[in-house]
C-alpha cells in the first residue's frame, strides 16, 4: 500500500548571490532534497516493509530526473533501509527485532562519549546550540526525522 509523498515539493536550490551571501542551507543538492523526502515517507508509513519503489515513477512524481531519484535509493541501501536485486527493483527491508536491539546496544555506546565530547566542546556556550534546537522545533515534528540539511 503506497500513501501519496510528503506536499513538500522538490525545487532546484537557487544560485548563491553574486555578493556570496546566500544561506549555505538553501544550498542543499536535488539528490539530498530527494533522499529527505524518501525517508520522511518511510518513516511516514507511506512505504512498507517489502513494497516496491519504483524510481521512474518516483521521478515523475516529484517532477525530477531519475538521477537524484537513483542517488536517494542507493543512499537508503547503504544505510540498510533498502534492498536492490537485479531486474526486479528496490524494496523496503525489513528490520527485525534481533537487529534492531543490536543497532540501539551500538548507538547505546556511542552516543555517552559523544555527549562528553560535545559537553566539553560547549564549554557553556550553548547559544547556537539553543538556536538550532529552536529551528528544529519550529520546523515540526518532521524536522527530527529527516536530515538536518531538510529542517529549516
Amino acid at each position: 500500500m503506497t500513501h501519496p509523498m510528503p506536499t513538500r515539493a522538490v525545487t532546484p536550490t537557487p544560485a548563491p548571490t553574486p555578493a556570496g551571501d546566500a544561506d549555505p542551507l538553501s544550498r542543499v543538492p536535488l539528490g539530498e532534497q530527494v533522499h529527505g523526502l524518501l525517508l520522511e515517507g518511510l518513516l511516514g508509513g507511506r512505504w512498507q516493509p517489502g513494497d516496491r519503489i519504483v524510481e521512474r515513477r518516483l521521478a515523475a512524481e516529484l517532477n525530477v530526473s531519475q538521477a537524484p531519484v537513483r542517488e536517494a535509493l542507493r543512499s537508503l541501501q547503504t544505510l540498510g533501509v533498502l534492498d536492490a536485486e537485479p531486474n526486479r527493483g528496490v524494496r523496503v527491508r525489513e528490520i527485525g527485532p534481533a537487529e534492531l536491539r543490536e543497532v540501539y546496544q551500538v548507538r547505546a555506546a556511542l552516543e555517552r562519549p559523544a555527549a562528553e565530547a560535545a559537553a566539553v566542546r560547549l564549554a557553556g556556550e550553548t547559544g547556537a546550540l539553543e538556536l538550532h534546537a529552536a529551528r528544529m522545533a519550529a520546523s515540526g515534528p518532521s524536522c527530527t526525522r529527516t536530515p538536518p540539511t531538510t529542517c529549516r
